[in-house]
């Protein structure tokens, strides 16, 4: 009898030894507690466990995590380089090593005589780690920088490919992918749920934590009876349910909310695509006394102000010109929507800057392009 997807994790899971978790640059809260807590679970099996996004850097939301002090922003060594010299004709008398000229020497004395070329070659060991495990990728692309400098290995090691997203291309040995599902931290849950006896008081929080954040606190229109009832498990586990919603949603310092306030002001809202978009101007930032790195807080106060919009844009004036963010839900691609400005980031929220344009016009062409692209998505 074939085996279910479940128990092919399972018994790629047993096999491992080292087991590198890739995530995408500019996670969301759902996939990053996915990850971690999918770690948690892992070394508690004895497994090493790695955990990377490229570029990472903690926000102060995310702080509560368990484990996120872990997350590393680039891949660590993969591959071992082993150099054999053959000993039959002599031993070895010497070895030392310099850098020179950006290239590493290493230098080998015989005891005796002299070894040939022939004699002396580079062996490449395995891999560091036997088994991947992708967060939130519709595609091996979507891990940026983690595979564009390592493709080999990718196609050399089996991966679990862990997504709830419809844009998600299978790619992996083994696609855990539920579309039904309303987060990757229940798809997560799913799989692990016949060893829920593992299950602690900061794996139910990292779980807890991505469902909540998906869900925009049970307020997307995607919560089913099961995200609740697994909802009610994780908080009888022990997940701290209030120190997540505080974190998440109500740690707004003043600045932030006199900008969300200006930003509410000159809200839009096109009906057909889904689409609500504001505009700040310098000036809004000088007169709330706050800074860029708030907006990401801004965004979220919008959605949960306007929790029928399916993608929201947010235009700022900066010193590099005019920049957005585009965030959206999970039917909808932020990164393939801001495509035609250079955008960077992952599918559930992009950035871009536009020069040599004011905001006036930098507003009307951006809208226009998303909204094309918003109507023209496949759903």
């Amino acid at each position: 009898m074939a085996l279910t997807a479940t128990q092919q994790v399972f018994e790629l899971l047993d096999r491992s030894r080292e087991v590198l978790v890739a995530v995408t640059p500019s996670p969301s809260t759902d996939a990053l507690a996915s990850a971690l807590a999918l770690r948690l679970l892992l070394e508690r099996q004895g497994k090493k466990v790695e955990v990377v996004s490229p570029g990472f850097s903690p926000e102060s939301k995310h702080a509560f995590l368990p484990g996120i002090a872990a997350v590393r922003p680039e891949l660590p060594h993969l591959q071992k380089m082993t150099v054999e010299v053959d000993l039959k004709s002599t031993t070895l008398h010497e070895l030392t090593h310099e850098v020179r000229d950006g290239k590493l020497r290493i230098n080998l004395t015989p005891r005796q005589g002299i070894w040939k070329p022939e004699d002396v070659r580079a062996v490449p060991a395995d891999y560091r780690f036997d088994l991947a495990v992708t967060i939130g990728a519709q595609d091996l692309e979507a891990l940026g920088p983690i595979y564009e400098s390592n493709p080999e290995f990718f196609f050399k090691i089996p991966i679990i490919n862990i997504d709830n997203h419809p844009a998600n291309e299978h790619f992996g040995a083994i696609n855990a992918v539920n579309l039904a599902a309303a987060s990757i931290s229940e798809v997560v849950y799913d799989l692990m749920a016949d060893r829920r006896s593992t299950f602690d008081e900061a794996v139910a929080t990292a779980l807890l934590a991505g469902i909540i954040g998906a869900t925009k606190s049970f307020k997307t229109d995607n919560v089913t009876p099961r995200i609740l009832s697994i909802t009610g498990e994780l908080v009888a586990l022990g997940g701290k349910r209030e120190e997540i919603v505080k974190h998440l949603f109500r740690t707004r310092n003043v600045a932030t909310l006199r900008l969300w306030g200006r930003a509410l002001a000159r809200l839009k809202h096109d009906e057909p695509s889904g689409l609500v978009w504001s505009v700040l101007t310098a000036s809004d930032f000088v007169h709330a006394g706050s800074k860029e790195e708030e907006l990401p807080d801004v965004v979220e106060e919008l959605i949960s102000f306007c929790p029928q919009a399916q993608t929201i844009v947010l235009l700022y004036e900066t010193k590099e010109g005019i920049c957005g963010l585009v965030e959206t839900r999970r039917t909808h691609d932020a990164l393939a929507l801001a495509k035609p400005f250079s955008a960077t980031g992952a599918r559930h929220a992009a950035r871009f800057c536009i020069k040599d344009q004011g905001l006036v016009d930098a507003e009307r062409a951006v809208i226009s392009k998303i909204k094309e692209g918003l109507l023209s998505a496949p759903i």
